[in-house]
């Protein structure tokens, strides 16, 4: 059996899952390692546009930029990097509600009331969190 040595390929990038998967990752990951970014929605979205923009002009046979290409070519990539951006967020809002329901459970389990787990702010120290 072989062994994978790539996480990601240029052929897994270009597909929609690689795509979501690698903005939820770089997005969150700036995220944490700079919690002085408030806003993660900004910066998902310029990622998601970039990775979709960046595909678009990667010749997937030689692997070199090609500008050459048609002008829907780039309005498609755009329009698919706005889908990515927001499945990535679904994703990344997701992961904090399963972890926002595990803090939940843990406030109840300790004699807490429902009403003080929804009281709860957004754990900091995750790395899954609402961009939106």
């Amino acid at each position: 059996m072989a062994v994978q040595n790539d996480f990601f390929t240029w052929q897994s990038l270009a597909t929609f899952a690689g795509t979501t998967t690698a903005t939820t990752a770089v997005t969150n990951g700036i995220c944490r390692v700079f919690p002085s970014i408030r806003h993660t929605a900004p910066l998902g979205l310029v990622l998601a546009l970039l990775f979709c923009i960046l595909l678009a002009v990667i010749d997937p046979t030689t692997g070199g930029i090609v500008f050459d290409r048609p002008f829907a070519t780039y309005f498609i990539a755009v329009v698919n990097g706005f889908f990515v951006f927001a499945s990535a967020a679904g994703l990344s809002a997701g992961g904090a509600a399963v972890t926002r329901g595990a803090a939940r459970r843990q406030v109840t389990a300790r004699g807490g009331t429902i009403a003080t787990a929804d009281a709860l702010p957004e754990p900091e120290k995750t790395f899954f969190r609402h961009w939106l």
